[in-house]
């Protein structure tokens, strides 16, 4: 069965932000909406189910549109979430310049914790990025 190259993210979490740094946003997180599994149809990397139906089914919808793309689209480079006035990661903030100092202390952060625990997203290009997608 054909499959793509993983999504790759990495995050950040305090008491009341969340920071995610996205490393491809190019890619679709939840699967490439053409890819047309036998067994989960398109969106093939997501599982069937009543709430992949109800959503496919209704993607154009005005209600159900911006929460089909909080599902199925793809993310920005960053995505930043006031958990204390958003707990469901709707609204992201990341764009947002009231909130520029709060993602930026989360992105050097993220990225001081990376580089201490030698992750291969900054200190060089992961390997398995390479790896032939079947």
């Amino acid at each position: 069965m054909p499959f793509g190259p993983g999504y790759p993210c990495r995050s950040i979490r305090t008491h009341r932000w969340l920071y995610v740094r996205n490393y491809a946003p190019d890619r679709w997180p939840a699967g490439d909406p053409d890819f047309n599994s036998r067994f989960a149809g398109y969106y093939g990397d997501i599982d069937n189910g009543p709430t992949k139906t109800f959503m496919m089914e209704h993607q154009d919808d005005p209600p159900v549109k911006p929460l089909f793309e909080l599902g199925f689209g793809k993310r920005p480079a960053e995505e930043l979430y006031d958990l204390a006035r958003d707990l469901q990661q709707v609204r992201n903030l990341a764009g947002d310049p009231a909130f520029d100092g709060v993602r930026e202390d989360l992105a050097r952060d993220l990225r001081a914790y990376q580089l201490a625990t030698g992750d291969a997203r900054v200190t060089g290009r992961p390997p398995w990025d390479d790896y032939p997608c079947r």
